[in-house]
């Protein structure tokens, strides 16, 4: 399963697109910045990097529920600002939600909303977020290559290699656990994803797949092995 990246979106909403709202975008900045830190703390807070901020619809605010977007118009107008939740590049963040906008969800983004009024009408579970944030931080540190071996231990095929390594807190499961994602061939072969919780070192879960791929784009996947 692919990483989304680690990012937090903060979404600000008009009455029309061509309303204007009597906040400022460092007003919604600084209410975001309150309603943050009212469920983490400043700590974590301190840790999001902002990058973007855009404007939008809310026809395009797929993460809303019917019951919210029946409250406005399709060209009510939506101001996107992403943060991103700075930590280790090999040793990145993320989570995984459940019934929300969509059946499940693995992200290192969180989106908030607010109407032209700044009251806010959409938020993410931030106070589960920042306990698995905290046990994330807790975790050993430990190399790719005991990871790997690790991953062996599990597989009945070793030599897969290694494509991605994931440090996911799952809602459901309330644990942290590695998702690793190994595969073997070439235009064509199999890729397995294992579960692992870091605690135990135990596995949870492990399925796999078949895949077939053209010449080019085997070449693309292999120039970035190259690189993990």
């Amino acid at each position: 399963m692919k990483r989304l990246t680690i990012i937090i979106l903060i979404i600000f909403f008009g009455v029309r697109l061509s309303a204007v709202s009597p906040y400022k975008n460092n007003d919604y900045l600084q209410r975001s910045k309150q309603v943050i830190i009212s469920y983490t703390d400043s700590t974590f807070f301190n840790k999001l990097y902002p990058s973007e901020i855009k404007q939008t619809t809310i026809a395009n605010c797929y993460f809303l529920n019917k019951d919210t977007i029946a409250k406005y118009h399709e060209q009510d107008s939506v101001f996107v600002l992403k943060y991103l939740i700075v930590t280790d590049y090999y040793k990145q963040y993320c989570y995984r939600a459940y019934g929300g906008f969509c059946s499940e969800e693995t992200s290192s983004s969180i989106l908030l909303s607010y109407d032209r009024n700044m009251r806010l009408i959409y938020k993410p579970d931030l106070s589960r977020i920042f306990k698995g944030y905290n046990i994330f931080l807790l975790s050993p540190q430990i190399e790719r290559k005991k990871i790997k071996q690790l991953s062996d231990s599990l597989s009945e095929n070793e030599k897969m290699k290694i494509r991605s390594i994931l440090w996911i807190y799952d809602f459901k499961k309330e644990q942290l656990l590695w998702e690793i994602e190994r595969e073997k061939g070439f235009r064509s072969g199999y890729t397995e994803t294992q579960q692992i919780d870091i605690s135990t070192k135990s596995l949870i879960s492990k399925d796999g797949v078949k895949f077939q791929r053209s010449f080019g784009k085997a070449l693309i996947e292999s120039y970035y092995k190259l690189f993990e």
